[in-house]
């Protein structure tokens, strides 16, 4: 498999409200690359997801996703080239595991994988281990099988960027290393790029090629392998 650019920053200085609380020179990740983000509290992690996936501008400088700079792109194109998972558990109920992946197609324009009926759909659940639950109400589900279902969602998406904010987070020992296998895997065989941000380094750091350490309101980018 050849890797191409999934993401470059040049530049760039990430905050809110007028106030930018990172600044970086290069950083650059590849498809099939998995990439850990870590520094404490309030350093700037959630900020930096944010940004690249286009919830929050730039405050400076550049940002590439597969060659195209964010700002020029429209949401809807911007949605077939970065997904996210965010921190914690979206309340929905009524709605079974299969549609609830489906609707990562909608920027495809893509009804019938929308309506949760469809091979996309099918793939993405099974490539999270999920594929019996797919007509399980989600709101009957563990926080671990739930945050799989929300990966298969951006899996569905088919993007080559996945973001990830803090996605162990809730997850008791073995479900962060079930889940840091389960990023590696589909980094490796769908070649996609994986960017997530994670306090238990230790684990994290076992699925990593990158390490993107948040210092002072710089990040220190370690190669790993």
């Amino acid at each position: 498999c050849t890797m191409a650019e999934a993401l470059r920053i040049t530049r760039a200085g990430f905050g809110f409200s007028g106030k930018t609380l990172v600044h970086t020179e290069e950083l650059v990740v590849n498809t099939g690359e998995v990439v850990v983000l870590s520094g404490r509290n309030g350093s700037g992690k959630s900020t930096l997801l944010r940004s690249i996936c286009g919830l929050q501008p730039l405050m400076q400088g550049s940002l590439k996703i597969s060659d195209r700079e964010i700002a020029s792109l429209q949401p809807e194109e911007r949605a077939t080239r970065v997904s996210i998972v965010l921190t914690g558990r979206p309340q929905l109920t009524g709605i079974d595991a299969a549609t609830l992946v489906g609707m990562g197609r909608f920027p495809h324009h893509d009804i019938q994988a929308a309506a949760g009926n469809d091979a996309r759909v099918v793939s993405a659940l099974q490539a999270v281990g999920m594929e019996a639950f797919s007509n399980r109400d989600t709101s009957t589900l563990s926080d671990g099988e739930m945050q799989k279902v929300m990966i298969a969602r951006a899996l569905c998406q088919g993007t080559p960027l996945l973001l990830l904010d803090e996605p162990a987070a809730f997850l008791d020992h073995e479900a962060r290393i079930e889940l840091m296998a389960l990023l590696r895997r589909l980094a490796d065989t769908m070649q996609r790029a994986v960017l997530f941000s994670s306090h238990d380094l230790a684990i994290a750091l076992t699925a990593a090629d990158l390490h993107w350490q948040l210092k002072d309101g710089t990040i220190l980018a370690h190669r790993l392998k």
